[in-house]
């Protein structure tokens, strides 16, 4: 999910999601692209809200033609509320967020087929017996597990219940850029760029039952020390045991 910097464990990623285009999501795509290609491993798939595919497609040809030798991928837009398979039984599904660039939040779905619960008492002789004779979809149920929600960058306008499965979703990554009070740090800030302060987390995360809910997108303004000392202001007690912050790097910073 977005690549603002290529860590290694994105470059063994072959399939790589992107809210927006903003600089802090993509500018790490360029090195993903050229050591992967380094190193002979095989050609990615960039799954992209629908409407950046031209984009994202026109610098990644322009980078090419300034070394020389065009990058290999796959671009795969998605319109709100589509799905794109993954493999091993996981499935990407766009959900809507409000932010200041068109993008999206994607969630992580995982869908299995079982026996309906009917049809559980049965002798393994009788249901093998159902099944050659054309029977399975009367047998078996998809079971859809949503397991990571991302909403990359928004305002407090996102309404995440309008995919009932993100609601659902095991792990909730949430940006919540502003953590102050004053003019550059506070409401006022987060209205301008269309994020989240923290005082809004309440509202937004109404109906949400994450077992673990993960901030990050932090401003580089804030110290994790000091959103530390905000979290039990702004959370409601049941959230704070399940709340995990991805800090900043000292040396990111200003």
């Amino acid at each position: 999910m977005d690549l603002g910097v290529c860590t290694p464990a994105a470059l063994r990623c072959s399939t790589v999601a992107l809210t927006h285009a903003h600089a802090d999501h993509v500018a790490g795509l360029w090195t993903y692209l050229s050591v992967r290609r380094l190193y002979g491993m095989a050609a990615p798939t960039l799954v992209v809200p629908k409407g950046m595919e031209e984009g994202i497609e026109a610098v990644i040809d322009d980078l090419g033609r300034l070394q020389t030798r065009p990058y290999d991928r796959q671009v795969v837009p998605v319109e709100v509320g589509g799905e794109v398979p993954v493999g091993r039984g996981l499935w990407l599904r766009s959900f809507p967020v409000v932010h200041r660039s068109p993008g999206t939040g994607w969630l992580v779905l995982r869908r299995t087929r079982r026996l309906r619960e009917a049809f559980r008492d049965l002798p393994g002789a009788e249901i093998a017996r159902l099944r050659a004779a054309g029977e399975e979809e009367t047998l078996l149920e998809t079971v859809e597990v949503p397991l990571v929600a991302v909403t990359g960058d928004t305002s407090a306008e996102v309404d995440l219940s309008r995919d009932p499965a993100t609601l659902r979703a095991r792990v909730l990554l949430i940006e919540t850029t502003f953590w102050g009070d004053d003019q550059e740090r506070g409401l006022q800030a987060a209205a301008l760029g269309q994020h989240l302060h923290c005082s809004q987390l309440p509202e937004v995360l109404r109906g949400v039952e994450a077992r673990a809910l993960v901030i990050y997108h932090l401003s580089q303004v804030h110290t994790a020390e000091e959103v530390r000392r905000r979290l039990p202001q702004v959370l409601p007690p049941e959230w704070l045991d399940r709340t995990h912050l991805i800090e900043p790097l000292p040396e990111d910073r200003i």
